[in-house]
């Protein structure tokens, strides 16, 4: 593969992404606290295999720390 001969562009807004299982002992709970302690512009992605009580476990944690409009699970 032959590197760019320029930068790619800056995203429109920032994005910090949490990649793998979706597990407690994995610590999705620090990247939820570490989104909420970033600047609102930033969002979080998390990817993974989150069932349904997952999704709703990590999205009560950011809901407590006040980043669950910043946070999207796919």
């Amino acid at each position: 593969v032959e590197p760019w001969s320029q930068p790619r562009p800056e995203p429109d807004r920032p994005l910090i992404t949490f990649l793998g299982r979706v597990r407690q002992y994995k610590g999705y709970h620090f990247f939820v606290q570490a989104l909420s302690q970033l600047p609102e512009a930033v969002h979080g992605l998390i990817v993974g295999d989150a069932d349904d009580a997952a999704r709703k476990h990590v999205m009560s944690l950011a809901r407590s720390a006040g980043c669950d409009n910043r946070l999207s699970i796919e």
